[in-house]
């Protein structure tokens, strides 16, 4: 009986431990996400491109002015120094002062809502015509009288108190005047390090990012924008569009961070970006680059490579193996880098260019030029004329044979804008060819 109960006991303690481990698994999966590696990269790399950027604000600092600066604060040092008694009487009477002001304006505040309430108590007691309204009346003159007296010496009070205001800055006009020039000298410089201060992370920032301790107000959070009014497509249905791509991309909307690799580089013409028309909290991101706005992970935000090669070391990086797989299941992947004007015509149809969408503008005339409507058909160019000759009755004009060979090769009857797409061979093709 003893050896089953310690058999229970190892089996009981086996069993606590697996589930320990379990749920600390659980947990840390829950806990380590892409994006927070992404959030805590970028804080090391703001931190970083800060201090440069302080380094550079004062380095900018004038070094004469610099020297004059501080010649004229050890001068004011030396003035207040010699002026040590008169300032600290001036002090002294100020605070004297505001302190009168502070028992006088209470005083006054008070008798004003005593004012208020006798002149209700007067203004009932003659409504129902009572006795004491003459006695209620005559306390509410005596309280005005009071109030009037009152207000004279709040405003003695405070002529004194702005004289003395006067007189102390006069006794330390000098510093006075040195510190506001330091600090005009060195604002670019002071806010740098009010931001430094602001973003290094300690030991508060840690206990907030903590497993389980995050959920109260963690400094790694998923960031997302709502637009007003617009909606993703989900087949029979719509929902409202959530863009969480600031949630890694978060230099975005930042300067200095144009050299910086993705996703933590600023967005090209940042100004135009920041004031244009298409601000970030009105049309969001996936409005024009398309993609999954929810998502909070590389593949799941349906990232689409700009080349061959992206394709191979994303695949190696994000999918082990040299093919990339991003989220199959959404119908509007990203716009690959360079492609994300193709979307401008979404909003803007009817104009015959798009301002800053050079582009789209060209891949509009191109598709004009050489009369790609004719085959394909696209909405808002059905009624265009055909750039190719009618065939209507060309069996009467030309023979089979002709027609066999101004098909197969259009420029070798004359120089025209129809592109060959018979015997067209690639380089490789052609190397081949040369082998043989």
């Amino acid at each position: 009986m003893a050896d089953r109960a310690r058999k229970l006991n190892v089996v009981f303690a086996l069993t606590s431990i697996g589930m320990l481990i379990a749920f600390t698994v659980m947990i840390w999966a829950d806990y380590d996400r892409e994006w927070k590696n992404f959030q805590k990269q970028f804080n090391r790399l703001e931190i970083k491109v800060t201090k440069e950027q302080a380094e550079q604000a004062l380095g900018k600092v004038d070094a004469t002015r610099r020297q004059e600066l501080q010649a004229e604060m050890e001068r004011a040092k030396q003035e207040e120094s010699q002026r040590k008694g008169d300032i600290k009487k001036a002090q002294s009477d100020r605070d004297k002062l505001e302190g009168e002001w502070y028992a006088v304006d209470q005083d006054f505040r008070f008798t004003k809502a005593e004012i208020d309430v006798a002149r209700y108590d007067f203004e009932e007691a003659a409504h129902k015509n009572l006795k004491s309204a003459n006695a209620k009346q005559k306390h509410l003159q005596d309280l005005i009288a009071r109030w009037e007296e009152l207000n004279k010496r709040l405003e003695d009070v405070n002529a004194r108190k702005d004289a003395a205001d006067k007189q102390l800055a006069t006794l330390d006009a000098t510093r006075i005047d040195a510190e506001k020039k330091r600090k005009e000298l060195y604002a670019e410089y002071n806010r740098l390090q009010d931001r430094l201060s602001k973003i290094q992370p300690g030991f508060a920032t840690f206990i907030r990012n903590m497993p389980v301790l995050d959920l109260a107000n963690p400094s790694l959070k998923i960031n997302q924008v709502m637009p007003a009014n617009l909606q993703d497509d989900v087949i029979f249905s719509g929902t409202p569009k959530v863009d969480r791509c600031t949630t890694c991309h978060l230099g975005i909307d930042k300067k200095g961070f144009e050299n910086q690799p993705q996703p933590f580089t600023t967005h090209p013409n940042l100004a135009f970006y920041l004031q244009g028309p298409h601000p970030i909290d009105k049309v969001g991101c996936t409005s024009c680059h398309q993609g999954r706005g929810r998502a909070t992970s590389f593949m799941n935000a349906v990232h689409i490579p700009a080349t061959a090669q992206q394709e191979k070391d994303w695949g190696k990086k994000y999918s082990g193996s040299d093919t990339y797989h991003p989220f199959h299941f959404w119908d509007y992947p990203m716009m690959a880098k360079g492609h994300t004007e193709a979307q401008c015509i979404k909003c803007h149809q009817g104009m015959v260019e798009v301002p800053r969408a050079a582009a789209l503008n060209t891949g509009r005339l191109l598709f004009e030029k050489y009369g790609c409507y004719g085959c394909h058909k696209v909405k808002g160019w059905e009624d265009l004329r055909k750039v190719g000759p009618d065939l209507t009755k060309v069996v009467s004009k030309t023979n089979e044979e002709w027609i066999f060979r101004w098909i197969k090769e259009p420029r070798a009857f004359r120089p025209t804008r129809m592109p060959q797409i018979w015997d067209v061979r690639t380089p490789d093709q052609d190397t081949e060819m040369m082998k043989v």
